[in-house]
């Protein structure tokens, strides 16, 4: 099982999603082009977090250095 990749990296990670993007993993746990992100990502253990945690988790992760590579599918 591959885990996604979170960091800011453009190609493998979520450097190129939107907030929004980000919040609808949290909550219906699809990557920014709607692909399913389960079993790896278990979604629903997210889907209490508010709007302002995961704007403040998306903007904490977007400020760490990127990490290339990705699981066997990617982000």
């Amino acid at each position: 099982m591959f885990a996604s990749n979170i960091t800011p990296d453009a190609q493998h990670g979520i450097g190129l999603w939107s907030a929004d993007a980000f919040y609808r993993a949290l909550h219906e746990g699809v990557n920014a082009r709607g692909k399913l992100l389960t079993p790896a990502f278990p979604y629903t253990n997210y889907t209490h977090v508010t709007r302002d945690d995961s704007d403040a988790l998306y903007a904490s992760f977007h400020a760490e250095c990127a990490a290339g590579g990705a699981g066997q599918s990617g982000a």
